[in-house]
């Protein structure tokens, strides 16, 4: 009796097509009123209607949502091919249909290449004709790689009336052009939010003059981009992440309060010294380091190559209220390194640590002097990535010792992602759940017999 081979119909290839097709839906926010989510056809014929959704959840990046979605269905190149196919015709149709006279938003979340730039720049003509005020291209692809040629290059926009009602405009793996970004920002008078990420930017980058609405920029991995020169306007956070190639020059900035600045393969000095004037201003201050990616995607320094807190003074930061540092590290970093850093924030009141170490958890005997400095009004300290080493017990007894209004701290012994615990795999190796539990049961022995009862202690 021959073996029987699965066809084409077979109810795992079905499954795997259904994967992909649900993939877009899956992500559109779309519920009823009691909270249930919408049916899949329901949610296709309200892609373009008016959307009352927050702020917050239009511009949120899903590429790596999207990435272990794809991973868990196991698909190919030739399914997405055949996909991508539907989901363009797809769009098409609904496009056409739509009757009104203004769209309040626009979004894409799928992964499009510069194949397809002709039919996904005959939406963008047709969105801004309809006078879009909030554009969202997600075109993130489904293996995590850099932004590249590939990408789909964003057109510009020949008629100034489509951009006068554009508030937000978010661009995932999409490549643009200095001419293209200036023309945009320069004919956008209510444009709020700008933000590029994993593209390929050639030229400069440069925001001036009070009389822009711009509020709120981000920059995340922008190869190509040469120079960043942002001065003289109201804008009230700036999110960075790019290689030390790129030139900073930021000044007189009277609205900034917040600051998110990454780098990559970079010491922290890369960005305190083109920004030091700016943070005695500043309310939140994110700083992330981490290595492994390289702007010309060869081999790159691995993060323990690079000694990241360079400065031994650091300018004094008298509004900075939260703290947030995520390093991305092999070996046994010294984290009371970062000591000096927190000690320029005299009024800091919460310190988030978000670590994510390589698999190869080293653990050392080697004892640093605690440093003594009394913070007054340090209330809560998160420490993600703790794996019970000598500088997590370190660290973590500095604070326990010198934060004398220290409310809550925090232990999280998780490092595979930044964003653990928020982020809930579906797949987890079984050897990271049994170190991940050998590192909560360390923070207990060390932690719970040093921590007063003032303290709510939380090991997650």
């Amino acid at each position: 009796m021959r073996k029987r081979v699965l066809s084409p119909t077979s109810k795992v290839a079905k499954g795997k097509r259904r994967c992909i097709s649900n993939l877009f839906w899956d992500f559109l926010p779309l519920k009823f009123s009691q909270g249930r989510r919408l049916p899949i056809r329901a949610r296709r014929r309200l892609l373009l209607s008016n959307s009352k959704r927050p702020k917050s959840e239009i511009v949120q990046p899903t590429s790596s949502r999207q990435l272990y979605y794809y991973s868990d269905c196991k698909l190919r190149e030739d399914t997405l091919a055949k996909e991508r196919f539907l989901f363009i015709n797809w769009v098409d149709s609904v496009v056409k249909m739509h009757q009104g006279q203004t769209l309040e938003e626009f979004r894409i979340d799928f992964p499009l290449e510069q194949t397809s730039s002709h039919v996904v720049d005959a939406w963008i003509e047709l969105v801004f004709s309809k006078r879009v005020q909030q554009l969202v291209l997600n075109l993130s692809p489904i293996y995590c790689v850099n932004g590249g040629p590939w990408n789909y290059s964003f057109p510009k926009v020949v008629s100034p009336v489509g951009l006068t009602s554009l508030t937000i405009l978010y661009l995932e793996y999409v490549n643009v052009k200095q001419e293209v970004v200036e023309h945009i920002i320069s004919k956008c008078p209510v444009l709020e939010q700008f933000s590029l990420f994993d593209s390929v930017y050639l030229g400069h980058f440069k925001l001036a003059g009070a009389a822009l609405k711009l509020k709120h920029l981000s920059l995340f991995r922008c190869s190509g981009l040469k120079c960043i020169e942002i001065y003289d306007t109201n804008i009230v956070s700036f999110k960075y992440v790019g290689w030390r190639n790129t030139i900073l020059h930021l000044e007189n900035l009277p609205c900034l309060v917040e600051l998110y600045a990454g780098v990559i393969n970079s010491p922290i000095s890369y960005v305190i010294d083109p920004m030091s004037g700016l943070f005695s201003q500043l309310e939140t201050l994110t700083f992330e380091f981490g290595g492994r990616m390289s702007e010309c995607y060869s081999s790159s320094a691995r993060p323990s190559d690079v000694d990241y807190f360079d400065i031994a003074a650091y300018p004094e930061l008298t509004k900075l209220r939260h703290l947030i540092i995520k390093m991305e590290m092999d070996g046994d970093f010294g984290l009371l390194k970062m000591i000096p850093l927190i000690n320029a924030c005299p009024y800091l009141q919460r310190f988030v640590l978000q670590l994510s170490w390589d698999h190869r958890v080293k653990m050392t005997k080697k004892v640093v002097e605690t440093i003594e400095c009394p913070h007054q009004h340090l209330k809560v300290v998160e420490l993600a990535g703790y794996y019970g080493r000598v500088t997590d017990v370190e660290f973590a007894k500095y604070f326990i010792h010198n934060a004398v209004a220290l409310e809550r701290m925090i232990i999280i012994p998780k490092c595979s992602n930044w964003e653990l615990p928020e982020r809930n795999y579906k797949i987890v190796h079984k050897k990271e759940i049994m170190r991940e539990e050998k590192a909560r049961c360390r923070a207990k022995e060390q932690l719970q017999g040093n921590v007063p009862p003032t303290i709510d202690l939380v090991i997650h």
